[in-house]
């Protein structure tokens, strides 16, 4: 993209207002004591597990879906961690690939995904270094490792997107230009 195809200041800012909204998120969650984190995930789980009782018919108690609740909270918390974070690297892959111009001749998709991997996993690492800062909770590891694999997962997924997208894009020019 030379520079004067790249888009507007607007445009540009736009572009990370997602990742940005996300990341507000991720912070505030992660400022909730333990007390007040466990409840919310208790509260998701509960509902997720009643959804699925109503849906399927389990016939499931009220005490059995508690029960189900507190046995998935260690994997509950586990796939959220991971799922914000895989779109978290895919907000960041738009908002790089909007701002973001690659020299000539290399593939921009690289520097896209390279900056958007990189600001996802710094973020992981400073959302759990804030923790350590917050009532009952921890930073821990096994999170950042999570995380990074969410990053890791949308990352790649934006850029099999954006190649799908520019291989489709190149058919229809090709075929403009032979028919």
């Amino acid at each position: 993209m030379s520079r004067q195809e790249r888009p507007g200041t607007a445009r540009r800012i736009l572009a990370f207002v997602p990742a940005a909204a996300l990341m507000v998120i991720i912070f505030l969650f992660s400022a909730q004591p333990a007390e007040e984190s466990t409840e919310v995930s208790v509260y998701i789980g509960e509902k997720f597990y009643q959804a699925a009782n109503d849906l399927f018919g389990f016939g499931w108690s009220a005490e059995m879906i508690a029960g189900l609740t507190l046995q998935a909270q260690h994997v509950i918390r586990k796939i959220a961690h991971f799922l914000e974070y895989l779109l978290l690297a895919a907000m960041l892959f738009h908002g790089f690939r909007v701002n973001l111009s690659a020299r000539e001749g290399s593939d921009p998709r690289r520097l896209w995904a390279a900056a958007a991997a990189f600001a996802g996993i710094l973020y992981a690492v400073s959302d759990e270094v804030h923790q350590l800062f917050v009532p009952g909770r921890s930073g821990m590891i096994s999170d950042v490792i999570v995380d990074w694999g969410g990053v890791l997962t949308g990352t790649l997924l934006s850029v099999l997107v954006v190649t799908r997208r520019m291989h489709r894009m190149k058919k229809k020019q090709e075929a403009a230009d032979n028919g």
